[in-house]
């Protein structure tokens, strides 16, 4: 991996599989008034396509917690207090199974909360 510093910038080259870092890069949330950054499966939109690379970005970039559950940063959207998603995306058979839709609930709740 390669850098390069400017005054208000960082700019590090990785390899990657050219997809959106929306999708495969940590999510933020902010939890005792603390920013912790948590990393999640991404696995090329249920493995349309190679994701291989893009796995290992945000565990390079920064100190995230990895957790083994497939969660694409751009099939959830919230505001801090709800969270909104669809079942096409989380229950897929190529992400999360075969976990239920209230393990998937349940297990959103307690990590993002």
């Amino acid at each position: 991996m390669s850098y390069v510093k400017h005054k208000n910038f960082i700019f590090k080259k990785v390899k990657n599989n050219d997809t959106w870092a929306r999708d495969f890069g940590a999510i933020s949330i902010k939890k005792n008034g603390k920013v912790k950054l948590l990393d999640f499966v991404f696995n090329g939109w249920g493995l349309k396509y190679p994701s291989n690379y893009d796995n290992q970005i945000s565990k390079k970039l920064f100190k995230v917690k990895s957790y083994n559950f497939v969660l694409e940063g751009g099939s959830i959207d919230t505001n801090g207090e709800v969270l909104l998603t669809n079942t096409q995306c989380l229950l897929e058979k190529n992400r999360n199974y075969p976990l239920s839709q209230k393990q998937i609930e349940k297990f959103l709740i307690k990590t993002l909360k």
